[in-house]
């Protein structure tokens, strides 16, 4: 699970942002048992399931779902002298003195009980530091750091195998992540390995730029999943009987019509099978069901249909795998009640279960303490200088926010800090 993160330098972000998972055990809240996980270990810790961030326009509110992503193909991808800073590192621009700065990522994570802590800094040019800890105990003990290409400490015993020939030669580009280095060398062999490869590997993204939708096409050829999809449609008042795939080889007049360059060298294959997939709608005449008329899945179902498919399936297997998701825009396309509807679906689904969820919106419909908790409700504000910076509701202090408290109507007042202030529109 995880725990907390930390960025500093990176996109909008200037000054060291600190985003926690971690709940806040002196408040109460309506829906505790749903979203909190206790672990009654020797901290008493408690994590918070999901977390919902409401951001102004254009104060780059994917930025903070963005930063995971680098951390992400940074930790598992790097060893294959991948240049991954050309994908998005970049540093906090509006600042002259920044621009010449490290960028900083800090990752708390808990697996089996016990927390570890992964840490890099780097630039343009190279990994500056890198440390991976773990705290079996209250002590922190080092799993391995790392100072630039030539200071290399790994602590064999701590990664748990027996023949750890080679580890000790391991010497890093400087573009490569140690730690993806050992992932890809020895989590055959080493269980602790394995096991934080695979908390990386947990971590999803629903982004703008990545389409789910095919997925969840995939899924439908198996009956259990295909009877999973259509209840949560139809639970979502959408007049769906059947979801229907045909196979279609194309002719060679329709795959002469195909551009070329959307091929492997330019290459036509000899034949093609298209797949399409149709949404089955019961027609009614008379109050009585008349016929089904086929839709095309791509062009005739509205968009917010789409969204809604394209959803089900990374949150469904997000909460069956006790994966951790981050939805940027969740509310797009999306009316508010069924928003509403689909967070408590996520909290209730989840009780049982070790996933969690990251939101960000503009809805503000979700501003509502029977929803989550004052400590899963996250702002962003951004200061004089465009920097980005984020609190969570918990930390107002000045004001007395109780469990029926009107705090949609609070945040339009401007109480929890930045919304944009607009000038009237005119030509």
């Amino acid at each position: 699970m995880l725990l907390n993160f930390k960025i500093r330098n990176f996109l909008s972000i200037q000054d060291e942002v600190s985003i926690s998972f971690e709940a806040n055990k002196r408040i109460a809240s309506l829906n505790e048992n749903k979203v909190i996980k206790k672990l009654r270990n020797e901290d008493n810790l408690w994590i918070l399931k999901s977390l919902v961030f409401y951001w102004g326009n254009a104060s780059w509110k994917t930025n903070i779902i963005k930063w995971l992503w680098a951390l992400k193909e940074l930790s598992l991808n790097s060893f294959s002298y991948k240049i991954w800073w050309n994908t998005g590192i970049k540093t906090f621009l509006l600042d002259s003195d920044s621009k010449s700065k490290n960028t900083c990522f800090e990752i708390d994570f808990l697996i089996k009980n016990i927390k570890y802590a992964y840490s890099i800094e780097l630039n343009e040019k190279e990994i500056v530091n890198e440390n991976l800890s773990f705290y079996p105990q209250k002590e922190k003990l080092n799993i391995f750091t790392r100072k630039g290409t030539e200071e290399i400490g790994i602590e064999e015993k701590h990664i748990g195998i027996d023949d750890a020939d080679g580890l000790g030669s391991i010497f890093p580009r400087e573009n490569q992540s140690l730690l993806s280095i050992l992932f890809d060398r020895i989590s055959a062999r080493s269980t602790l390995m394995k096991d934080i490869s695979d908390f990386f590997l947990s971590i999803n993204f629903c982004l703008n730029w990545i389409d789910w939708t095919w997925i969840t096409l995939s899924k439908i050829k198996e009956e259990k999943y295909k009877k999973i999809i259509l209840d949560f449609l139809r639970s979502a008042d959408i007049n769906i009987k059947d979801i229907v795939q045909e196979q279609k080889v194309l002719s060679k007049e329709e795959l002469e019509r195909i551009p070329a360059d959307l091929f492997v060298n330019w290459v036509k294959p000899v034949s093609i099978t298209e797949v399409k997939t149709y949404f089955s709608h019961q027609v009614y005449r008379n109050w009585a069901l008349d016929w089904e008329e086929k839709f095309d899945f791509t062009n005739q179902e509205s968009e917010w249909t789409k969204r809604l498919f394209s959803l089900i399936w990374p949150i469904l297997a997000t909460i069956e795998n006790n994966w951790i998701l981050f939805i940027d825009e969740i509310d797009t396309h999306l009316h508010f009640l069924l928003l509403e509807n689909l967070i408590r679906f996520i909290h209730e689904a989840n009780i049982s279960k070790w996933a969690q969820f990251l939101f960000n919106t503009h809805n503000i419909d979700l501003l509502d303490l029977e929803l989550f908790r004052k400590d899963q409700i996250w702002f962003t504000e951004k200061d004089t200088f465009w920097a980005t910076s984020t609190y969570p509701l918990d930390t107002f202090k000045d004001i007395q926010i109780r469990n029926n408290s009107d705090i949609k109507k609070a945040y339009k007042l401007w109480i929890f800090g930045w919304i944009p202030t607009l000038s009237d529109f005119y030509l």
